[in-house]
């Protein structure tokens, strides 16, 4: 966690480092494993579902389908691990999940990806596709007008808003293989999402109730190699740099003057503040990014939930919580006897599918 104010401005920066770190390279993919990861798919196709699937050291899932131009799709808690014997395309791409990306940190999740490979197929190269840069600030007041302060190196860009409100500014386009850019409203995103985790790492710098702003790179393939870097190591270590060249060099905010020509204009303050980011491979503890997300999807379900057992209650005529919980046993037994399926079975699918 990092806290930064400034004093003139306003702005308080509330986390920033690498939000995603996708690697990808050689690994050998051996006859027997592909036989084995046609045996696992098949099953998952009839089973019509995800099935277990042993990856060196780890347990994942195999998917009845392939992800994108990959044709093997393996999933763990930690991630999605892609792979495929098609010479066209590196054998494997990782996709760390971003709570466990920020939980142990991005070159320790990329490791145990490379670890697992190792185990299984034995000597593995990885090179880094794809890593997000980003840094959180509260105090920093954009709407759709200032769109036209911002210079970037980039001719594509976006402005996003919902019913007239400013969400968002996107500047590049992805397919270009090289960098893009998104300044959005943080918050306004996470209503959406389950990644309750945020607010543990804000905190105690986060002021509930008021908005943040995210600024975030995406640095591809393409780009990483223009900077002569690859492995994870090089692009974790190279963070800051590269955070340097994006608000320098790729994309600035101006305060307008009368100099007709925008690159002139003076670098406004809160981007001075942009540029300051403490951009770090933080670690922020893989238990509290699973409590966040915990507590956000109880959150989500929360209105479901509450919806269904009122209406539970209505019908079999309770009006306290406890009473009404008190009747839903038997319903809950009633039903697995019925569906032949116990109740306490559909947990224990549940949970197995949580820690895979």
């Amino acid at each position: 966690m990092y806290e930064q104010a400034d004093a003139a401005q306003g702005l308080v920066e509330l986390a920033s480092g690498i939000d995603a770190l996708y690697p990808s390279g050689w690994a050998a993919l051996s006859p027997l494993l592909c036989e084995q990861l046609q045996e696992g798919q098949q099953a998952a196709r009839v089973a019509g579902e995800a099935q277990p699937f042993a990856f060196g050291r780890a347990q994942f899932e195999i998917w009845p389908h392939g992800l994108g131009r990959y044709p093997y799709r393996l999933e763990h808690r930690h991630g999605v691990l892609q792979l495929s014997p098609n010479s066209n395309l590196p054998p494997v791409r990782i996709q760390p999940r971003a709570e466990f990306l920020h939980g142990v940190g991005a070159l320790s999740a990329a490791r145990w990806f490379e670890d697992v490979l190792v185990d299984r197929c034995g000597f593995t190269e990885l090179t880094v596709s794809r890593v997000d840069l980003h840094a959180d600030f509260q105090g920093w007041r954009l709407d759709g007008e200032d769109r036209e302060r911002f210079v970037c190196r980039a001719k594509a860009r976006t402005t996003y808003e919902d019913d007239g409100r400013w969400t968002g500014f996107s500047f590049g386009r992805r397919k270009t293989g090289t960098f893009t850019a998104r300044i959005y409203d943080k918050t306004e995103e996470l209503r959406r999402s389950k990644a309750g985790y945020w607010e543990d790492i804000w905190s105690p710098s986060y002021r509930r109730g008021e908005q943040v702003v995210r600024v975030e790179f995406e640095l591809a393939g393409k780009a990483l190699g223009e900077f002569q870097l690859s492995t994870p190591d090089e692009v974790v270590a190279a963070a800051g740099s590269l955070w340097m060249y994006m608000t320098h060099d790729w994309l600035t905010y101006r305060s307008p003057s009368a100099d007709a020509t925008k690159a002139r204009w003076p670098i406004a303050p809160e981007w001075h503040s942009v540029r300051r980011a403490r951009i770090a491979d933080d670690a922020h503890g893989l238990e509290r990014m699973v409590a966040g997300r915990r507590r956000a999807s109880l959150q989500g379900l929360a209105p479901g939930l509450v919806g269904y057992i009122g209406s539970f209650a209505a019908l079999v005529g309770t009006e306290d919580i406890g009473d009404t919980c008190a009747v839903l046993p038997e319903l809950l037994r009633r039903y697995g006897n019925q569906t032949d399926r116990p109740f306490a079975d559909r947990v224990a699918e549940k949970v197995k599918k949580a820690k895979l």
